[in-house]
């Protein structure tokens, strides 16, 4: 709505407040006075006011105190600012106005009337007849206006200065209250920040035992690094480490006598790099066993002539997780050459013990028969499923079960004693009786093996049929 709408509005209300204060002052002694709204602005005249308002020079207003003579406009100033705050009626007796060399007494009033929207103030002039005075000459009437005017100047001052005094106060007030509140916003800061350090406190002492900890872990983890590198210097089997895509990871010093390796090929694929093996199976053996995760055993010979036996096994973390494969090498050329040598002397033995014409039985150290030659097979009549594996008084119809015969072949492996030419007599199926003389004597095959009795049975001295 425009500002005409507004003022036009507040006329029609001080217009209807006018007729509300008409019925009221007809009931009563008649009184001068004005209507105005809440910004002091005059909206009805009542009576004749023109002894106490005058029109001021200049734009034309409405407001009451401009209008008003220099002696009340500071009375009529106050009077409306005081009904406005306590919003009940408020008086002012005998305030002076000078007319027409004549001291005039008159009474104020003010008070809050009913005006539909916003506030309306009624404010009203009554004369004190009686209490009329009159003023000596023209120069008292000068000095008592200019008394006036000063007052007036002054209450104005005054009142400005209670009105910057009032709004200093509210602003202090306000600035006290931001302050306050700063103050309790400081205080909780302040509050927060101790709740902080304690918590960093408590980080930092977290964080000194974590990193007591990583040091001790890491002192640990050199310990462990240095103990293996001295483990690997040390030993003298080749052991080769490769992760889940077979590169390099770690070897062993004597790993570089069979493979070409060298500090800078850590990383690389052992397919990469050339070796003195003939082990064309190798990568299909590695990847059989990250696949599997069986261990694979095999014997491999070098260019050189050299047996080597390779165990390849998968690397596990500490966690139980395959992180590659672990492979060793450990050269067997002497076992080879020994066993091949055990081989050639049994074969030997075998022939020896063959082509032999008397019968001959190799018994373990419980008597039982470890083997028999042939002619032993062929004299007796007997077959080798029926021998082999059997104790000597157990063969055939128990005929070597003589109790003596037994007691001396028990003594033979303990008491390292022989048997010779024990005469036994005895009847076979198919064979009648026989008289045979037998021998025996202990095989010593090295101090980690068993040893053997070799038992022989020598001519017939007699036979029945």
């Amino acid at each position: 709505m425009s500002r005409e709408g507004l003022l036009r509005k507040k006329r029609n209300n001080g217009l209807r407040c006018g007729n509300w204060w008409k019925k009221r002052s007809s009931r009563n002694t008649p009184l001068q006075g004005v209507l105005v709204d809440g910004e002091g602005r005059i909206l009805y005249f009542h009576g004749d006011t023109g002894r106490y308002l005058t029109p001021p020079r200049g734009e034309a207003v409405f407001n009451l105190v401009r209008m008003a003579r220099s002696e009340l406009g500071g009375e009529l100033e106050t009077l409306l600012e005081q009904v406005r705050k306590r919003k009940n009626r408020v008086a002012r007796k005998g305030a002076r106005v000078f007319l027409d060399h004549r001291l005039l007494l008159v009474d104020l009033a003010a008070r809050r009337v009913p005006g539909g929207a916003g506030e309306f103030y009624l404010i009203t002039f009554q004369e004190q007849e009686a209490e009329i005075l009159p003023i000596g000459d023209e120069e008292s009437d000068s000095r008592v206006a200019a008394l006036q005017r000063e007052l007036y100047s002054t209450r104005q001052d005054l009142q400005a200065t209670i009105e910057e005094l009032e709004t200093i106060n509210e602003e202090l007030q306000s600035t006290n209250e931001e302050l306050q509140a700063n103050n309790e916003e400081l205080q909780s800061t302040n509050e927060e920040m101790e709740t902080s350090r304690e918590e960093l406190q408590s980080t930092n002492e977290k964080l000194e035992t974590v990193n007591s900890e990583l040091q001790r872990k890491n002192e640990e983890m050199a310990r462990a690094n240095d103990d293996i590198h001295n483990l690997f210097a040390a030993s003298d089997i080749c052991t080769v480490i490769l992760d889940s895509r077979l590169r390099l990871q770690r070897f062993t010093p004597a790993a570089t006598r069979l493979f070409r390796f060298m500090e800078r090929d850590l990383g690389r694929p052992i397919t990469d790099i050339s070796s003195v093996l003939n082990y064309d199976e190798l990568t299909r053996d590695l990847d059989g066993v990250l696949k599997t995760l069986e261990r694979c055993k095999r014997e491999v010979r070098s260019k050189e002539g050299q047996w080597f036996e390779v165990r390849i096994q998968p690397y596990r973390t500490a966690k139980n997780v395959i992180a590659g494969v672990v492979m060793s090498l450990a050269e067997i050329t002497h076992s080879k050459e020994m066993e091949a040598e055990a081989q050639e002397r049994k074969i030997l033995v075998e022939s020896i013990l063959e082509t032999m014409r008397e019968p001959l039985l190799v018994l373990e150290e419980d008597l039982t028969v470890r083997e028999a030659n042939q002619a032993f097979y062929d004299f007796f009549q007997v077959k080798k499923k029926s021998t082999e594996k059997i104790k000597v008084y157990d063969l055939g119809g128990r005929q070597w079960d003589i109790p003596s015969l037994r007691s001396l072949l028990e003594d033979v492996v303990p008491k390292n004693t022989e048997i010779r030419d024990y005469r036994v007599e005895a009847e076979f199926p198919g064979l009648g009786v026989k008289t045979m003389l037998v021998n025996a004597r202990r095989i010593d095959r090295g101090e980690e093996k068993r040893k053997l009795i070799l038992l022989s049975f020598g001519q017939t001295l007699q036979s029945t049929e």
